[in-house]
């Protein structure tokens, strides 16, 4: 039998950041499976991405939030969004 899917606050428990309060997270072509990039989220950007279809990622450069595409195509947005823990 198949689990019930966790809510936003059972997915948000269960995830371990680390001790800067980020995961890693990988950004993968939808059709090919391809990796295109490593990146990281806080739980501000988790929430931002599962409200909305746009990926939010944190800049640990910049330390601020960013979208991919924001200053340059091309824009990136989860037409499935998968959650692997390990």
């Amino acid at each position: 039998m198949a689990e019930a899917p966790l809510t936003r606050d059972e997915l948000l428990k269960a995830l371990v950041f680390n001790e800067q309060g980020l995961i890693p997270v990988v950004a993968q072509d939808h059709t090919t499976h391809q990796v295109l990039m490593l990146a990281w989220m806080n739980k501000e950007a988790l929430q931002r991405t599962l409200d909305s279809s746009d990926v939010t990622y944190w800049s640990r450069s910049r330390q601020k939030l960013w979208r991919k595409g924001e200053s340059s195509f091309p824009a990136q947005w989860d037409p499935k969004l998968g959650i692997h823990v390990t």
